[in-house]
């Protein structure tokens, strides 16, 4: 259905709804006592967040987190630990299901020196024209003191280059 969120078993809800009920939940939390928006979480983590276990409920998740995200603006909103919550749980099911492999030196540092919109010459410092398009190719390595030249450049760790 288009326009509706599914709760993470339970039924669609229409997309507006959900942000009203979010919207209402915001404004009643800031009456709330600590100790009954504790409790109210624990139901809402029993119920609602519990760790996504098939595409379709990490999917659900991610919408809810978006919907969440236009709401809350900063941590001192009684909604912002929700986001917190949801966001560590869209992270470990992207970390298991999406995880990211590690990148050669030189697709870092190609990436790098896209980004700041660098050429060659631009890192003379690192090494000559020849040795840096050897570095870039991957036939060279970088060596020590070169990781921490660039690490120092570009505001990264030095095991990015490693």
């Amino acid at each position: 259905m288009k326009n509706t969120i599914k709760i993470v078993g339970k039924k669609n809800v229409p997309t507006e709804l959900f942000q009203g009920i979010l919207q209402g939940l915001q404004s009643l939390m800031t009456l709330m006592t600590p100790e009954l928006i504790a409790q109210i979480s624990k139901l809402w983590l029993t119920s609602i967040f519990t760790p996504a276990q098939t595409e379709e409920d990490y999917k659900i998740q991610v919408a809810l987190l978006d919907i969440l995200l236009e709401s809350v603006d900063d941590d001192q909103q009684p909604l912002a630990s929700l986001v917190e919550i949801l966001g560590t749980l869209v992270a470990v099911y992207e970390e298991e299901h999406y995880p990211i492999g590690s990148v050669s030196n030189n697709v870092a540092l190609t990436f790098l020196m896209e980004q700041h919109c660098l050429k060659i010459s631009d890192l003379s410092e690192i090494g000559n024209q020849k040795e840096m398009s050897e570095i870039l190719n991957g036939k060279q390595s970088l060596n020590t003191q070169q990781i921490d030249l660039l690490s120092q450049r570009f505001h990264v760790s030095p095991s990015i280059f490693s």
